[in-house]
């Protein structure tokens, strides 16, 4: 059971146009992740708090996707956004524009374009497995060559899993260690809350002029990341994972 804006109950038709963008915690943002602006914004932190495993998550998207149902997903990729999308990224000027009735199969061809495998992005295998697309060698891609538009330098976000291949039993474990964590910049930071106010596990507080994190709760879903609005929330890894840092830049 999912909490849903009565708007999208209440139309003919659901039309996207998301903006090609990088998630730290999703990796992209796009025609699966778009449609989590279905849910109120009230919810969405219970959903992260809920969900703070990104494979759960995606699961959650890709059901919400089955009930909206999109007819058409148009992804402006004009400027993309590269880095730590999606609120912190850089503009990286692509001259793309796709389109698809087929949001998940265009994620999937969005998915290769910018150079990540089709695992990178938690909605695409599930949603392969689930039958709702396609691999790329099944979908038919009309228009440009697929090989004159793919971004081989395309700076992807430092990932949630930092370190790949930790065996789900020490992923809890190793957290500190496998994956990003936000980090306030005093320099940068206003005390203004939007961090603490909006942290889905309570993670966050302000004590003595300062933005303080408990890693303990912190479930790495960088909505602080995200959200900030003077950009004082900095991703930043464990020095014994920096060797093993994927941007694919």
């Amino acid at each position: 059971k999912m909490t849903v804006a009565r708007a999208s109950r209440d139309v003919d038709a659901i039309i996207t146009v998301p903006k090609l963008k990088t998630h730290g915690f999703m990796m992209l943002t796009c025609g699966i992740k778009i449609l989590f602006g279905l849910v109120p914004g009230l919810s969405k932190a219970n959903y992260h708090l809920k969900m703070s495993r990104k494979e759960e998550f995606a699961d959650m998207l890709l059901d919400l996707y089955s009930y909206a149902a999109p007819r058409l997903t148009v992804v402006d990729g004009v400027v993309a956004m590269e880095g730590n999308g999606p609120a912190h990224g850089v503009p990286r000027k692509l001259d793309l524009i796709l389109a698809s009735t087929d949001s998940v199969a265009l994620d999937v061809v969005v998915s290769e374009v910018i150079g990540y495998r089709l695992e990178d992005v938690p909605t695409n295998l599930p949603a392969v497995k689930r039958g709702l697309t396609g691999e790329l060698q099944d979908l038919e891609i009309v228009g440009e060559d697929l090989d004159e538009v793919r971004v081989s330098d395309f700076v992807k976000p430092i990932t949630r899993e930092v370190v790949r291949g930790v065996p789900p039993f020490l992923k809890h474990l190793l957290k500190d260690i496998s994956s990003a964590k936000p980090v306030s910049n005093e320099s940068r930071c206003t005390l203004c809350r939007v961090c603490v106010d909006n942290c889905p596990s309570q993670a966050m507080r302000v004590e003595k002029e300062r933005v303080l994190i408990d890693y303990q709760e912190c479930i790495r879903c960088y909505c602080c990341h995200e959200l900030c609005p003077e950009g004082a929330i900095e991703l930043r890894v464990h020095p014994l994972a920096r060797p093993f840092v994927h941007t694919g830049s």
